[in-house]
Parts: C-alpha cells; sequence; structure tokens
C-alpha cells in the first residue's frame, strides 16, 4: 500500500506512508498490514513530540459480522501503543495500552521519563471518547514535581466532547 498524502485520511496531518498487506480470504476473513509514516506535520501537541516526523504501523484484523481488532500498534520516536477490540457498525470498543518516554511538554505541564498508559476507546469514529489512566515517573507543574503521579484522562470528540 501507498499512501502519498495522509490529508486523505487523517484530516490536518500531513505526510506519506506505504508498507505491505495481505488478506486471507475465509468464513471470517483476515487483513493484516505493515508499513510506516514518515515526514509527519501538523500533529497536535503532544502527539507531535511523542510520535516525531516518521512511525511505523502494524494491525491484524478479522472480518467476522464486524472487524475484530486482534492487534493494532504505532512506534513512534517516544511512544508504543496499541489497541485490540471490536468496531461494529462503525462504533469502537478499543482496550488501549501505551508507553510514552519524556520528556513531553502538555500545556502548562513537564512529563519527564515513562509514562504508562491504559485505557479505552469507544463509540462512533466521528465522536468517540478516550477514558485512561497514566502512571507517570515524574510531573512538574510550575515547579512542584511529583513522583509517581497516577493521572485519569477523559477526552472526547465530536458530538460526545
Amino acid at each position: 500500500w501507498t499512501l502519498t498524502d495522509l490529508r486523505a485520511v487523517t484530516p490536518g496531518w500531513m505526510g506519506r506512508g506505504g508498507g505491505d498487506w495481505r488478506f486471507t480470504p475465509a468464513d471470517d476473513p483476515t487483513l493484516d498490514v505493515t508499513g510506516g509514516v514518515q515526514d509527519l506535520a501538523r500533529l497536535t501537541e503532544p502527539l507531535d513530540q511523542l510520535v516525531g516526523r516518521s512511525a511505523t504501523l502494524a494491525a491484524a484484523l478479522t472480518f467476522d459480522r464486524g472487524v475484530a481488532v486482534r492487534s493494532a500498534r504505532v512506534l513512534g520516536r517516544n511512544l508504543r501503543a496499541g489497541v485490540r477490540g471490536r468496531i461494529d457498525d462503525g462504533v469502537m470498543a478499543l482496550d488501549l495500552e501505551a508507553t510514552a518516554r519524556g520528556p513531553v511538554r502538555v500545556g502548562g505541564a513537564d512529563v519527564a521519563g515513562a509514562a504508562d498508559i491504559t485505557g479505552h476507546i469507544t463509540g462512533p469514529f466521528d465522536a468517540y471518547a478516550v477514558t485512561a489512566q497514566a502512571r507517570l515517573a515524574t510531573l512538574d507543574i510550575a515547579g512542584t514535581t511529583l513522583q509517581g503521579a497516577t493521572i485519569d484522562v477523559a477526552a472526547a470528540t465530536g458530538a460526545q466532547a
């Protein structure tokens, strides 16, 4: 597969990508995709700090009256993230696991060291919600440093926002 302009599938992001795919026809067909994206630009913060200018991608899907996401992973400069779960009628129910490495600036806070994140992505593609818990090695907010902080995060897009 080749994608010469990421804006075709991710509005606002710039870059290009390519890789390999394998489709296996069966009662429950499978699709395995590997590849990467390069020349990334215009990602939102802190995503741009975590992913960098390039990333590798891999996904394993089974089509069984919906989509079983056996695994989907992205590996960027300071981010390793993956999801698994289901997508039925355009509605996601995915479990998220990620590890990020700082330093990363998020608003007025600096996150140093590693962060381990677990959570869920739910809802339709155009209005999904993310709930997660992040365990941070070090968090610095306005000169106050917290060691071993745990933060609950909830964010939504579209109609869920």
